[in-house]
């Protein structure tokens, strides 16, 4: 216990970085085998349990509390590998006191403790997930694994914690004079695998709170995607997860038929269909464009739950997904052939397809198959149109076919025919046709007058 108290003295007194890590280190070491293998003794266990109780007796979860804020707000100045060594072991020591000290132990009997450990995990993780932890020295867009780690179990306690004290939520997803840190994690950092496991969190959170906390808590998670929604985001490559976690909380809502919702999703749809009608391609987009799809799926396949979506509007979607998103060249094909009304000319500057990834593609396919599955009659128009763009034939045999000096007939994709040893030439303007800019300039190509002809 003696030996116990000077660390705990160290962990108080110290100037000077190493004492620092180095009494937090060994403080881990001491109490690693908590959570040993089986293999580990009762009397390595009871060892440990000895160290953590003299530890918290000592206050040394205060002090632990008071290193990591002055580590946060650059007080200790750590740099590089030292401050991702104390934190990794000043969180697994936090996690230790957590798990095993009872709630009713001295160390928790300050009324302030746990809000002190709400803030300590959630600047820690915020700061790690956009690269602006004092100390670490990286660009944003090289965040190493040593950072996801420390993400990942600053996050994963933090929600331990705000699942015991649902009362600190509040405080987590709205702070005062700050950005929520659910918002910035999900749009702003750049490492996937953070804003998966931030969106992980929060449904986990969502999930496991008693019925008034997990309604309140998606009331004010929604209040911030509404929000949100109104504004441009910044970096539309990294907002995937934003519009995965915003659907799955939507649905939820939409499904527990909470009438505020039903209404604001409905109109959620209309702005999703405008967006989807009007979007122009940028470079990065993949993301915002799959997020949207996906979005637009959870909100018609919760809507037809609750019967709030008409056949009309699916049909309006299945039409901007086929000829914007997945097939927009057949469109110069398709637009005379009276399978799709469109209520607008089509935009000859977009040739390409929008769903350039496959990523992408796959939500769109998926959002067509919820249209369908939803409307047989949306079903037989989106399988008329793919067959008479796919599969129509000539009607005279290939080897009798004579080109004209007409228009081809408004057929979709029928490759070209063979007028007769021009095989190898075909294969070549099939080539030429899948180079995207190629393409784009030869389909929006104007009339030449006849003087200049």
């Amino acid at each position: 216990a003696n030996g116990d108290q000077r660390l705990t003295e160290y962990l108080a007194t110290a100037k000077r970085r190493p004492d620092v890590l180095y009494t937090v280190q060994i403080l881990d070491s001491l109490l690693t085998p908590l959570d040993g293998i089986a293999a580990v003794s009762n009397e390595k266990h009871a060892r440990s349990m000895k160290v953590l109780e003299s530890f918290c007796d000592c206050n040394g979860l205060g002090l632990l509390l008071e290193v990591c804020q002055m580590c946060i707000n650059g007080s200790l100045p750590f740099e590089g590998k030292s401050i991702r060594m104390f934190f990794g072991s000043g969180l697994r020591v936090l996690a230790f006191v957590l798990k095993y000290m009872p709630l009713d132990s001295e160390c928790f009997k300050a009324d302030h403790t746990f809000k002190t450990v709400m803030r300590v995990l959630s600047g820690l993780s915020h700061y790690v997930a956009l690269g602006n932890l004092h100390g670490l020295s990286v660009k944003p867009e090289n965040l190493a694994s040593e950072e996801v780690y420390l993400y990942q179990l600053s996050s994963a306690l933090l929600v331990d914690l705000l699942i015991l004290h649902p009362e600190l939520v509040d405080s987590y997803i709205s702070p005062l004079k700050v950005r929520s840190p659910v918002i910035d994690t999900l749009l702003f950092s750049p490492e996937r695998l953070i804003r998966q496991r931030m969106a992980d969190n929060i449904l986990r959170l969502c999930s496991t709170l008693e019925k008034p906390d997990s309604v309140h808590l998606k009331e004010r998670l929604l209040a911030f995607f509404y929000e949100q929604q109104r504004s441009k985001f910044q970096y539309p490559g990294t907002c995937y997860e934003y519009f995965l976690l915003m659907s799955k909380v939507l649905s939820s809502s939409i499904e527990s038929e909470i009438e505020s919702h039903v209404d604001r999703a409905s109109t959620l749809l209309e702005e999703e269909i405008t967006w989807l009608s009007t979007y122009l391609p940028e470079s990065d987009s993949s993301a915002l464009i799959g997020g949207h799809l996906h979005l637009v799926r959870s909100l018609v396949q919760s809507l037809l739950v609750v019967g709030k979506v008409t056949e009309q509007t699916m049909r309006g979607i299945a039409e901007i997904i086929i000829y914007r998103f997945i097939f927009p060249e057949a469109t110069f094909l398709w637009r005379r052939s009276g399978w799709i009304n469109f209520t607008k000319p089509v935009n000859y500057d977009l040739v390409g397809s929008l769903c350039s990834s496959v990523s992408s593609r796959k939500a769109a396919m998926e959002l067509v198959t919820i249209l369908c599955q939803g409307s047989i009659t949306v079903m037989g128009v989106v399988t008329n149109g793919l067959v008479e763009a796919s599969f129509k034939t000539f009607e005279t045999p290939c080897w009798e076919y004579s080109p004209t000096s007409t228009p081809r007939p408004i057929d979709g994709y029928v490759g070209l025919a063979n007028a007769g040893a021009t095989c190898y030439m075909n294969a070549v303007f099939q080539q030429f046709f899948m180079q995207p800019s190629l393409r784009q300039k030869l389909l929006t190509a104007g009339e030449i007058p006849l003087s200049e002809r």
